[in-house]
Parts: structure tokens; C-alpha cells; sequence
């Protein structure tokens, strides 16, 4: 009964660091490596755009970024570069 108790009042509130510009860099590549994406898919300054416009909020940077890969496929193209990102920021 006490232990029932106790675990009905028992908050857990997590916190979590906005990462860098340069961590958010290193973790978008390793995503983009563990998804089996290639090396280089996305140009170093589309990357920093990504990182600005996102203020490293993981959700947003992966919207921004899935745009900006939609948009490079229809485009024909086979890198992401900060122009494309710019476009889709500007919409």
C-alpha cells in the first residue's frame, strides 16, 4: 500500500541540452550513416543552415531536413546544399 502510494506521487522530469551547432553537425552525419545514407548527402553549410533555422530541435531538424531531400530528388540532384534548405525555409 505504501509503495502504491509513493508511485502515484513520484514526478520524473527529464531535461535535455540543446546541442551545438558543431555536436548537431556530428549527429545529423552519424543519422544519415546509420540510415544508410551515403557520406556527403548534405553539403557542410546546408547542415549549419539546418542547425540555425532549427535551434537544434531534433523534430524540426529531421522536417527541414526530409524537405530539403524531397526537393534535391525532384530537382534531380544528389546532394543537399544550402540553397535547397534555403528554399525550404522560405516557404
Amino acid at each position: 500500500m505504501y509503495t502504491d502510494n509513493l508511485l502515484k506521487t513520484v514526478h520524473v522530469q527529464v531535461f535535455v541540452r540543446t546541442p551545438n551547432r558543431q555536436n548537431q553537425i556530428g549527429v545529423d552525419k552519424e543519422r544519415i550513416r546509420s540510415c544508410g545514407g551515403q557520406s556527403g548527402l548534405f553539403t557542410k553549410q546546408a547542415l549549419t543552415l539546418i542547425h540555425q533555422a532549427s535551434q537544434g530541435v531534433f523534430r524540426t531538424i529531421g522536417t527541414i531536413a526530409t524537405n530539403a531531400l524531397l526537393k534535391v530528388q525532384i530537382l534531380g540532384g544528389s546532394q543537399v546544399e544550402a540553397e535547397h534548405v534555403q528554399a525550404i525555409l522560405q516557404r
